[in-house]
């Protein structure tokens, strides 16, 4: 957020040259709180994200054996690992496809995989938070890469302050229990 500050105080030709930065960094958020395929940047063809998984309770998650605390952190971890992949596009507008087509289904997909671990007790309130915290990033996501599709930076730069302090808690949330996602 604070690259964004930033922006804002620098001249219009500034901004507009951080502005790729921005992106880059709104794809970083997203792709941390994703997990996911290798996923495809998107063609330019819009398509309507399917709906987000109920969260989980840490009750009633997952099925099968309750984990160590060292094995669902390994678990975890690695269904988040992938969302520190950052694609490079040339443009804004091809930002929005690739959030809508890839991030948001990938956030998914973490979503489900996190929701299908069985946490050990101690770690049982932390993931009942943490799993909606990212869940509540779905819809700053879609509005994200619709302004993206639309070349709006202004609404990119707008709901991205929104997206980082949101994103930034559910980091620390998972952090709690040694989780990087």
């Amino acid at each position: 957020m604070f690259a964004v500050q930033q922006a804002r105080a620098r001249s219009p030709l500034a901004k507009n040259m951080l502005i790729a930065g921005l992106v880059a960094a709104v794809a970083v958020l997203l792709l941390v709180a994703a997990a996911g395929g290798a996923g495809k940047p998107a063609g330019n063809a819009r398509q309507a994200a399917p709906a987000a998984p109920p969260a989980p309770s840490a009750a009633s998650a997952g099925t099968g054996q309750v984990l160590t605390a060292t094995v669902y952190r390994q678990k975890a971890n690695a269904i988040c690992a992938a969302l520190w992949r950052e694609p490079h596009f040339q443009n804004l507008q091809d930002w929005g496809p690739y959030i809508e087509k890839t991030a948001i289904p990938e956030m998914r997909v973490a979503l489900s995989g996190l929701g299908r671990l069985r946490p050990p007790a101690a770690f049982a309130s932390t993931v009942e938070a943490a799993i909606p915290q990212m869940q509540s990033e779905l819809p700053l996501m879609g509005q994200i890469g619709t302004a993206a599709s639309a070349g709006d930076k202004a609404g990119v730069l707008n709901t991205y302050d929104q997206l980082g302090g949101v994103a930034q808690a559910a980091n620390a949330t998972w952090k709690q229990i040694g989780v990087a996602c």
